[in-house]
């Protein structure tokens, strides 16, 4: 006998549908409960919809363009799709990134050995306090 079991997942909020028999185990020598997932309820229709033997449906392939591509411009439009001119923009925002990001680095590459000659300072400073504290008596 075949049953249709619903099963809630709290996680997702989803409820799987199972196909649901009992087949008999000669090791074990009882039934067990054997369950297949047919699908997933649809929350607003509440029909169910099938997963298939090899999982989830596809989706249908998007339109594309009829005007040939460039590689700047994206080849699926849609309402908000960026134009010719803020890819331009974001090209142009990005070289002056680059640009930026180059002359930091070489400021930095400038103010490491600073930076290094004043660590090397405030250890030396440290070691003469604590020669100070220890021939003082303080711990």
């Amino acid at each position: 006998m075949v049953a249709t079991v619903r099963s809630y997942n709290k996680v997702t909020g989803v409820i799987y549908v199972y196909d649901s028999h009992k087949v008999w185990s000669k090791t074990d020598k009882k039934y067990k409960t054997v369950r297949k997932c047919i699908g997933k309820v649809d929350p607003t229709t509440g029909k169910i919809i099938p997963t298939g033997p090899r999982g989830r449906p596809r989706r249908e392939p998007r339109e594309l363009n009829s005007e040939p591509t460039t590689g700047k411009t994206p080849a699926i439009s849609a309402p908000g799709d960026p134009t010719a001119e803020d890819v331009q923009a974001l090209h142009a925002m990005i070289a002056r990134l680059k640009l930026e990001n180059s002359l930091l680095r070489s400021e930095r590459e400038k103010i490491r050995p600073l930076l290094d000659g004043i660590m090397h300072f405030a250890e030396q400073a440290r070691e003469l306090l604590d020669q100070t504290d220890s021939a003082l008596g303080d711990p």
